[in-house]
């Protein structure tokens, strides 16, 4: 087998600065997004037993009755099924 010789390093890519900033727009309204994400506002609401923050990841049913959504999560600190109020 032949030796192909060292590799070529490939010249470093440039971004006009246009670009960098649309980036660095994209980069910040992620993290706002994620941020916002992870708010008490985008919660499901609090356990009626101990009043525990029940995240919308904790959902184990969800429908709709009569036009509005009904969910029952577990709450993380009671672990048992409950609708958040």
């Amino acid at each position: 087998m032949l030796n192909p010789g060292p590799r070529a390093i490939p010249p470093p890519i440039h971004f006009h600065s246009g670009w960098v900033a649309f980036l660095r727009l994209r980069v910040v309204e992620s993290v706002r997004t994620l941020h916002t994400m992870s708010s008490k506002t985008q919660l499901l609401g609090v356990c009626p037993e101990c009043d525990a923050d029940i995240p919308p990841g904790a959902v184990l049913v969800e429908y709709e009755r009569n036009g509005q959504r009904v969910a029952y999560a577990e709450c993380p600190d009671c672990v048992e099924p409950v609708h958040p109020k």
